[in-house]
């Protein structure tokens, strides 16, 4: 009721609207925020960070639709605010996940100029270049020098360790960087499920023993708190066999 009061009073409003739209999420209601993104960018005022916020909300819901709404806010955002570090970062986010890997690497690549030591920047990029491009060297070099800055940062971990996996000849390093995952999510289960999916690929293929208890502990978290998607059971039970 609140809301609609302030709508009445300032129809064409981006505060209004953005308390419309944290309701409706709140709510569930994402059938009614398709399309919201011409309602933020056609207000009479500009709030940058109102439209990063909205953006940022809608880049995380598991929806296409929604997601290729966050890339036109954060399109926009980045108009509003050329410089703004968020607004780029989000950009780049929001095109990888809607598809658009090269535009994305190419946001990334300008963004490390500037930045050289952003963690983030780092292990996005070499995420990019090791899934979209398979340039494993050069994905290897942004890895490394990201684990350099951060020893412990567990996102570079398992970017460099999945970089690490697709090279035939460094497999016992993934292992090391995987088991390294494991014992610093010991207080994070869904992170350390995934993570001792990882060591039980990598010690399959190494023909080691271990991988198969480690993909039994990773089971067992998932039947406490499912962790796994259907076609990663189905994997980890093809590999228990």
């Amino acid at each position: 009721s609140w809301i609609d009061q302030a709508e009445q009073m300032d129809p064409n409003g981006q505060t209004a609207l953005h308390a419309r739209f944290i309701w409706l999420v709140a709510q569930k209601r994402y059938e009614e925020l398709e399309d919201i993104s011409s309602a933020y960018i056609s207000a009479k005022e500009q709030n940058p960070t109102i439209v990063l916020t909205a953006a940022t909300v809608l880049n995380a819901l598991d929806s296409m639709t929604l997601k290729k709404e966050a890339l036109k806010l954060y399109e926009h955002a980045v108009t509003l605010s050329p410089t703004s570090k968020d607004a780029r970062l989000g950009l780049a986010s929001a095109l990888y996940q809607t598809g658009d890997a090269e535009r994305a690497k190419n946001v990334y690549q300008e963004m490390l100029k500037q930045y050289p030591n952003d963690i983030q920047i780092l292990n996005d990029l070499a995420w990019i270049l090791q899934e979209h491009d398979q340039n494993y060297e050069e994905a290897l070099k942004h890895a490394n020098k990201g684990l350099r800055i951060a020893t412990d940062e567990w996102h570079l971990l398992d970017t460099r360790g999945t970089i690490l996996s697709k090279l035939p000849d460094r497999l016992a390093d993934a292992k090391m960087d995987f088991q390294r995952l494991v014992n610093l999510t010991s207080d994070d289960p869904p992170r350390q499920a995934k993570a001792l999916l990882q060591l039980g690929r990598i010690c399959a293929k190494l023909n080691l023993a271990q991988a198969k208890q480690h993909l039994e502990r990773a089971l067992e978290i998932d039947r406490k708190i499912g962790v796994f998607t259907p076609d990663e059971r189905t994997e980890i039970t093809k590999i228990l066999q």
